[in-house]
This record gives structure tokens, C-alpha cells and sequence, in this order.
């Protein structure tokens, strides 16, 4: 009698007992649905192994049901996988696949309650084994709650080739760029440096050296973020990819040297040898070429590839393209699970600043809108300038109607002679944001 049958009469016998699977019986329950989709798949006994966990009434199969539903591609199977999770969940699913994807992972995100079994991680990454070799080694690092909220992004391990060291050229050489075109602009120690958004939109990241200092700039398309860091950990300099990863719809970064997994919003190692681990982060801004160009007429900027990069999850990609994922960022709807938002629609862009304990996020539409924003945070206050269609730049201390002397990349001076230092803003949309700092206060 196959496995999955017989999981199926003991699932039967404890619901008529009255009473659901403790976490030894509930590994098990699990490993048969992996029975029942190995190469032997059968339809009837998925189904019998996915209607007896839903009898049990047990929330700590939805981790289990929700990986199997983001992997699965046989509509009989899938309609079994959705049912158990209708029962568990109560979510009403549209019979879009994404969508109810999307529904079913966020209602896990809203539940941190709901925590699988010690062995769920090892059972996660033999089935993550499947889609990238790298991934069984990776899910296995990650605490049981944590690989629960960890989904996969569609691409392997490193399918996203990052550009690195990339070839640059001054702004006489920049002709591909229109003024309008975006980019992320930062200065190291004097020296300016552009990487637009039409190339980091394909490859997410970029491994670079800025004035002999190693740096990673990492940018989650979908949470439309961009962020710089330092590379180097304790004295050793570390080279950055793409996981193929997802925590909370914010993309996954892994460094080569101690496969270590970094959350790119926050720069926080998650798991691995060096969990626990702040990376630096190093002032960035996002403007429009023709505004970082006029600011700084000596940056470098990088070249324009001279081949198209195949990218799994986009295919092949023009780097003429303004931004490959157009048809996400004009959408409200998610591609993948996030966990739920108040206070307005999940993809309103925004600036993420902490400060004395205090999150905030000011809404760049408005705050392009104002031209200045002058508000308190904690027992401090910070001035926000926009930048032109990208966002802006944060300084601790109110401009109080004074006039503006000068701009840098790292202080604002006033012409009463005070100096603002610049204070980290992090551009993200705001579910991105809020999933880190749910309690953040919003302007306006």
C-alpha cells in the first residue's frame, strides 16, 4: 500500500479522535507528499495526502501545501494542493495561479505563529533541490519559521548574473542615456559614480570598487529599491549573487566566500556563517541623469553592454528597455507573498528613514510635490529635499526658511553656515518597508 494511503487512515483516525498531529506525526504526514510527487507522481494519492492533512485542521501544513503550490504545474495535482489550503486557510482562491499563490504565502506572512516542525527546513530543501542544486544547502541554513516565509523567486541560484567591476565611460561617452533616464548616483571619497537603472533593472547587482573601496549594489525590482554597501566583513572582502531567493517579497543576496544569505532591504545577514551580521550601508541617490550629471560633471558612468544579457526570469533582455518589469510596477498586484499593509496600497513608493528608534516613510510623490518636507522624528527633526522622479535626500536638522548654500552627497549647507549631515533613506515600496517596520509612522 503506498505511503501516501497509509498517511491518509492514521490522518482519519486522529480527526475521529479528535485531535490533530503533533510535530512527530506531522513530518511524516509532509515527507508523503514529497512521496507523492517524486517520479512515481500520482494524482489520487496527492490528493488523499493533501485532503487528510486538511482534515486534521493543523495550520503547520500550509507551509508545506504553499511550496508545493508555488512549484506545481499539473492542474489535477494543483486543484488537490489548493482545496487543502482553502480548508486550512479559509482564503478564496480566484483560480489564478499567481494571485492565489500570492493570497495563500501572505496569509502565512500575517500568521508568525504558525511554525513547521524542526525537520521542515530539510524537507523544504530537498524539494528546492529540484529547481537549483544550491538551494538544498541554503534552505537548510534558515530556522524552521524562517524557511516557511522563504520562497523561490523563479530563477537558480545566481540566475541573475550580476555585473560586476562593469566597464565605465565620462559623461561625454554616456550618449545612450537621455536626461530623463535613472540612475543611482553615489560619491566615494570625492568620486562620482552612476549606475543606471536600465542596466541594474537586468542585472540587480553589481560587485564594484569605488576609489579602492569594495562595495555591492544590490536592487530589489520589486520592492523598487536600490542600496550600496560595503563588501567588506571583519577584514574580508566579500563578492555578492543573487540567491534566486525571496523573504517577504525582498530579494536574497548570498556571498560566494561563506554562502552566507543577506536580506537585501536591510543588509542583515539572515542565516549561515556569519548570521547576524550588519553590512555598512553608503549613502545612494536615485535622480535622472540629467540632474546626477549636472551635479557631478566629472562622475563615471557605466558603459552600455554590448550584448543583450540572458536573464532566466526576463529572457532576452534590451538594455534599451527603461525598466524590464514595467508591467509589475504598473500593477497593484504582488507577484509574490508579502505580508499584509495598512495605511495605503502596497506599491506606494516611499523613504524609509530610522531614526532614534522611530521608522518613517514619506511618500516621494508627495514630498516631490511639496519640494520640501520638514518633519519630527523621535526627539530630533530631518528635512527631506526631493530629487527629480527618483526619490529624494534626508538630512538631520530643520532648514528653518533658510536658503540653500550647497548640496553634497553627504550634507546640506545652509547660508546662515549651518551644516545638515545626510541621514540614510532607503526608496522602497511600501509593503517592503512596513514588512520590516510594521509599526512604521507615515508623512504625510
Amino acid at each position: 500500500m503506498r505511503a501516501a494511503v497509509l498517511f491518509l487512515v492514521f490522518g482519519m483516525v486522529l480527526v475521529a479522535c479528535g485531535r490533530g498531529p503533533d510535530a512527530d506525526v506531522l513530518d511524516p504526514y509532509a515527507s508523503s507528499l514529497v512521496t507523492a510527487l517524486d517520479e512515481h507522481r500520482n494524482t489520487a494519492d496527492i490528493a488523499a495526502v493533501t485532503d487528510a492533512a486538511a482534515a486534521t485542521g493543523d495550520e503547520r501544513f500550509v507551509p508545506y501545501l504553499v511550496d508545493l503550490f508555488r512549484v506545481e504545474t499539473e492542474d489535477a495535482r494543483l486543484s488537490a494542493i489548493t482545496d487543502a489550503l482553502v480548508t486550512l486557510t479559509g482564503v478564496r482562491p480566484t483560480g489564478r495561479q499567481r494571485e492565489d499563490y500570492v493570497a495563500f504565502g501572505s496569509w502565512l506572512l500575517d500568521r508568525p505563529d504558525v511554525v513547521p516542525p524542526e525537520t521542515y527546513p530539510s524537507w523544504k530543501a530537498r524539494l528546492y533541490r529540484e529547481l537549483s542544486d544550491e538551494f538544498e544547502v541554503l534552505i537548510n541554513s534558515l530556522d524552521p519559521r524562517t524557511a516557511a516565509e522563504v520562497q523561490w523567486v523563479g530563477v537558480p541560484f545566481d540566475g541573475i548574473p550580476a555585473i560586476d567591476t562593469p566597464p565605465l565611460v565620462g559623461v561625454a561617452g554616456a550618449g545612450y542615456l537621455a536626461p530623463t533616464d535613472l540612475v543611482f548616483g553615489t560619491v566615494m571619497s570625492g568620486v562620482a559614480r552612476a549606475y543606471p537603472l536600465r542596466i541594474l533593472h537586468v542585472h540587480e547587482m553589481s560587485n564594484d570598487v569605488l576609489n579602492g573601496v569594495p562595495v555591492v549594489l544590490a536592487n530589489c525590482t520589486l520592492c523598487r529599491s536600490g542600496v550600496l554597501y560595503l563588501r567588506s566583513v571583519a577584514g574580508r572582502e566579500l563578492e555578492f549573487v543573487t540567491s534566486g531567493l525571496l523573504l517577504n517579497s525582498n530579494k536574497l543576496l548570498v556571498d560566494l566566500q561563506t554562502r552566507t544569505i543577506w536580506q537585501q532591504l536591510t543588509g542583515t545577514a539572515i542565516a549561515g556563517p556569519l548570521a547576524g551580521t550588519q553590512l555598512e550601508r553608503l549613502f545612494l541617490t536615485t535622480t535622472t541623469w540629467a540632474d546626477w550629471s549636472a551635479q557631478h560633471p566629472n562622475t563615471l558612468v557605466l558603459a552600455l553592454p554590448e550584448q543583450r544579457t540572458p536573464v532566466l526570469a526576463l529572457g532576452d533582455v534590451s538594455y534599451a528597455e527603461r525598466d524590464a518589469h514595467q508591467s509589475y510596477h504598473d500593477s497593484e498586484n504582488l507577484w509574490f507573498p508579502a505580508p499584509s499593509t495598512t495605511g495605503g496600497p502596497p506599491k506606494v513608493e516611499i523613504l524609509g528613514v530610522v531614526h532614534d528608534d522611530v521608522a518613517l516613510a514619506i511618500e516621494v510623490d508627495a514630498l516631490a510635490s511639496d519640494g520640501l518636507v520638514v518633519v519630527n522624528v523621535g526627539s530630533d527633526t530631518i528635512s527631506a529635499i526631493p530629487t527629480e522622479q527618483g526619490g529624494g535626500r534626508v538630512f538631520l536638522g530643520d532648514i528653518e526658511d533658510r536658503a540653500i548654500d550647497a548640496m553634497t552627497e553627504t550634507e546640506l549647507v545652509l547660508d546662515d553656515g549651518r551644516r545638515l549631515p545626510r541621514i540614510q533613506a532607503i526608496p522602497a515600496y511600501w509593503f517592503a518597508w512596513s514588512s520590516i517596520h510594521p509599526d512604521s509612522e507615515r508623512w504625510p
